[in-house]
Parts: C-alpha cells; sequence; structure tokens
C-alpha cells in the first residue's frame, strides 16, 4: 500500500523497485539512465525526457506477467526492453518490428530508439500473451 514518487534530474543514474499494491510514479530528465522494475498488482507510470535511457523489465513467471500494463517513454530516447520467461518463445515488440527468442528462466532484451510515436504491443509470439504497452510520445 506504498505510493512512490521519484524524480530525477540532469546526469542522474535512477533504480527504482516496487513490490505488490505499490503505486509508482516515477519522472526523469534529460541524460538520466532510469531502470524500472514493478511486481504484480503495481500501478506505474514512467515519464522520461528525450536522451534518457529507459529499461522496462517484464517477467513471464507460472502464467503471471509482472511489471505488465502500459510504461510511456519518451520519443527520441533510447529504451531497452528486458524480459525474463520461464518458457521458451518469441518477444516481439510490434510497431518497430523487432524480436528475440527467449531462453526459459534467462534475461533477454530488445533495444530499441523510441522514434515513432504511438502505443506498441509487447508479446510473447506463440503463445500470443500481450506483456505491456509501451506508449511513445
Amino acid at each position: 500500500g506504498v505510493t512512490q514518487t521519484t524524480t530525477a534530474s540532469t546526469g542522474v543514474t535512477q533504480t527504482t523497485t516496487a513490490s505488490t499494491g505499490v503505486t509508482q510514479t516515477t519522472t526523469a530528465s534529460t541524460g538520466v539512465t532510469q531502470t524500472t522494475t514493478a511486481s504484480t498488482g503495481v500501478t506505474q507510470t514512467t515519464t522520461a525526457s528525450t536522451g534518457v535511457t529507459q529499461v522496462i523489465t517484464i517477467s513471464y513467471t507460472g502464467g503471471k506477467i509482472e511489471g505488465g500494463g502500459r510504461k510511456q517513454v519518451a520519443k527520441g530516447s533510447t529504451v531497452t526492453l528486458q524480459v525474463t520467461s520461464d518458457i521458451v518463445d518469441e518477444v516481439h515488440l510490434h510497431g518497430y518490428d523487432k524480436a528475440v527468442n527467449t531462453v526459459a528462466n534467462q534475461p533477454v532484451q530488445i533495444v530499441f530508439k523510441a522514434d515513432a510515436s504511438g502505443v506498441f504491443e509487447v508479446e510473447l509470439e506463440k503463445k500470443g500473451l500481450k506483456l505491456v504497452d509501451i506508449e511513445v510520445k
């Protein structure tokens, strides 16, 4: 039941981890490296400015998604999508047409420049399961 608000300024490296039942709002400015990890039941809003590197961490274990929902990233930022799954599948970022095959219980990454505005689905392709929506604006 914690509400967490974090703001980082230019040149700051920011790591935020939230647990079950947490409402989390994170805002980062230019030049910030931002890593956000959220667990089950977390409401999470992440906003970053141009030039920010953001890491979005998602896991799929035992049929449950952690860190899912909708993530906001700034247009022009670099985004690292890190996914850990307990099944072998393909993680596909629609709209950017980027994909990587999972290895059971090992994190895999897709790194992309958020240069197209819109909402883009990330899914476990073979399972047809949406992991997260990434909103670029």
